[in-house]
């Protein structure tokens, strides 16, 4: 292998680090050591997002202590379906049933659409 050497720089914060050896076992120390650096550095900046978001959600329920997510419409999720359903809120309700049915008479035309034709298979190859 080959061998490393750590020490701090002169300025806060830093270190100088010597990496001596063969040629491609440095390379393979130093491709080590940048993986490690970027991961700490991924993960600090995942950490400092995360804390911002935290204090962020703190003031604004500290602003408005109400909680907005009945009065806003769904739709605003990701991926799972949306944001939360006051089941009592005809509105809301009135406009998934609608969804439900275009959804269905779409489903019915996907369905009727590959019934029809050459049986719905892929066929068109060669019969011997």
């Amino acid at each position: 292998g080959c061998s490393i050497e750590v020490s701090k720089a002169a300025s806060p914060g830093s270190l100088t680090i010597s990496i001596q050896g063969p040629l491609f076992a440095t390379y393979e120390a130093h491709a080590l050591l940048m993986k490690q650096y970027h991961e700490q550095d991924i993960a600090a900046e995942e950490e400092q997002r995360v804390k911002e978001e935290e204090e962020a959600a703190k003031q604004a329920q500290a602003r408005d202590p109400e909680p907005r997510s009945r009065s806003r419409g769904g739709g605003g999720g990701r991926g799972r379906g949306g944001g939360s359903i006051d089941e009592t809120d005809p509105a809301q309700i009135e406009n998934l049933q609608s969804q439900l049915a275009a959804l269905q008479q779409q489903l019915k035309a996907v369905q009727r659409d590959k019934g029809g034709g050459n049986g719905g298979g892929k066929g068109g190859g060669k019969s011997s």
